[in-house]
């Protein structure tokens, strides 16, 4: 019973088909009975099924075929989503798949998934953190239990969501502060529970606060244990600090009145080990400003002018920027690192060599141009 009003989940316009229904045992996988379904569903969009299926199998039945789907709006899941504490708003579904279920196997060989012009924000509040955990526990144990399991096969062969906004609210601080990326793009392909279906290799390009160019790029494969490999590159150039205030409020109790944020790393994660650094740096920093700040504590005040004037000494003169290189390791649960470190990279940065932007040894972030997803037409499934 969820807290409304929602739109009704309803199919209409349903035809429906399904031939040589019988209870003679079959094979095992195999599906004797003919089935074809289309309908139009929640308005707008429309879902085919052509297969197979054996309806009266035991100890359940099984099924066979084609699935798709299209044009299907996504505020239609928002009593489901919302019970995991995320917010849909807008955006548009569609995608082709193969299924199999049966008592002995099961296949989702998704073809593709489109997801255009859609919002999700991932809402923390302080009275569901223990439940947030306790689901995260449970989908990482479900995750893990599925690698390399014979007989399930889940694979996404194409991902693209396009023209998005991906968020995370945090209500639990003070002040409440958002995270986005407005203009999210996610290119994802091969992704599979399987190790020998390779590698997946995936994109994330977005203006994070609206206004910092990102790209992530990440390649992984599953392992039957520690979860799997992954190698992960993150570029993120340019973010208005201005848009960061009530994050920088909660966190540190600060805010600036100008500044670029701009954020580069590399890590890879074998054996549930994680390797890497990350390059933190901030570019034209300007956090006190007496006019600006005069309703504020004097405490406060205090503490902007000390920030500000260890940014001042700390910054690199011709660059006017503060950065410095931290090295991550150990579990990736549970990464190290070392303050002492940034700290140290900071003083070189201002004193002695300045902190490029970019990656370490001049690597750059290689990213083939997006296509656009197609439609898959598959044949009817047979038994």
């Amino acid at each position: 019973m969820d807290q409304g009003p929602f739109k009704p989940l309803r199919l209409t316009k349903l035809n429906f088909q399904a031939e040589n229904i019988r209870n003679v045992h079959s094979r095992e996988n195999v599906y004797p009975s003919e089935v074809h379904l289309k309908a139009a569903a929640f308005d707008r969009g429309n879902i085919t099924f052509d297969g197979n299926a054996d309806f009266l199998a035991k100890p359940a039945p099984g099924i066979k075929g084609s699935v798709s789907l299209s044009d299907i709006e996504l505020d239609y899941f928002r009593p489901i989503i919302n019970r995991y504490n995320v917010s849909v708003r807008n955006g548009l579904l569609s995608t082709d798949a193969l299924i199999e279920y049966a008592s002995r196997k099961k296949v989702v060989d998704v073809k593709r998934v489109a997801i255009e012009g859609v919002a999700i924000d991932y809402i923390h509040m302080a009275q569901t953190a223990a439940a947030e955990q306790q689901v995260a526990g449970k989908v990482a144990g479900a995750a893990k239990d599925l690698n390399n399991k014979p007989e399930v096969l889940i694979k996404l062969d194409r991902v693209d969501i396009r023209r998005s906004r991906l968020g995370y609210v945090n209500k639990a601080a003070s002040p409440e502060y958002q995270l986005f990326f407005s203009d999210a793009g996610l290119r994802l392909e091969n992704l599979s529970n399987q190790r020998a279906e390779g590698k997946a290799v995936g994109t994330f390009t977005g203006n994070f606060m609206g206004s910092g160019q990102t790209v992530i790029h990440a390649t992984f494969q599953p392992k039957a244990k520690q979860g799997g490999d992954l190698d992960l590159q993150l570029r993120l150039d340019g973010a208005d600090m201005t848009a960061m205030n009530p994050l920088l409020l909660a966190a540190a109790n600060f805010d600036v009145n100008q500044g670029r944020f701009s954020l580069y790393g590399e890590a890879s994660v074998r054996d549930g080990q994680v390797k890497g650094y990350i390059k933190p740096l901030f570019k034209d920093l300007d956090v006190y400003d007496a006019q600006k700040d005069a309703d504020k504590s004097f405490g406060q005040k205090f503490r902007q002018g000390v920030i500000g004037a260890l940014a001042w000494v700390l910054s690199n003169r011709p660059r006017n920027e503060v950065a410095t290189t931290i090295t991550l390791s150990g579990r990736i649960d549970s990464p190290q690192y070392s303050n002492w470190e940034a700290f140290v990279g900071m003083l070189r940065n201002a004193f002695i060599k300045a902190i490029s932007p970019g990656f370490e040894n001049g690597r750059t972030t290689e990213i083939a141009p997006a296509k656009e997803a197609k439609p898959v037409s598959s044949p009817p499934a047979r038994g």
